[in-house]
């Protein structure tokens, strides 16, 4: 394992310089991997939900996802680095209120009977 370390040690301090660069700090580095983590799903998924629910489905989830995982990056990169401004108050409401839309229909179908 040492030697395995050894021999790459160029390969990581070049990609940890990579990344400085890229980034302003830690909280945009950790935004950027809840993004990768919640974005458009894989091609094999988007063509397994095409040719099941068909091509309005697939797009559908492929905007949703994306949408998703901007708005979760975004929240997370303001609420940390305190820039708590117009955006991460529309972000809330938006959020709140998407969630508000999709519970909606549970509610309706659930049946207490015994």
């Amino acid at each position: 394992l040492q030697s395995y370390l050894a021999d790459n040690e160029g390969v990581l301090n070049s990609l940890y310089e990579v990344i400085r660069a890229k980034f302003r700090n830690q909280e945009a580095v950790i935004a950027y991997l809840i993004f990768i983590l919640l974005y458009f799903p894989c091609i094999s998924v988007f063509g397994t939900i095409t040719y099941e629910l068909g091509m309005k489905w697939a797009v559908f989830s492929a905007v949703w996802s994306t949408l998703f995982a901007y708005i979760v990056a975004c929240s997370y990169y303001q609420i940390v680095s305190h820039n708590y401004g117009f955006w991460v108050i529309a972000t809330c409401i938006a959020g709140s209120l998407l969630y508000y839309l999709l519970r909606r229909g549970d509610k309706k179908e659930k049946d207490v009977s015994i």
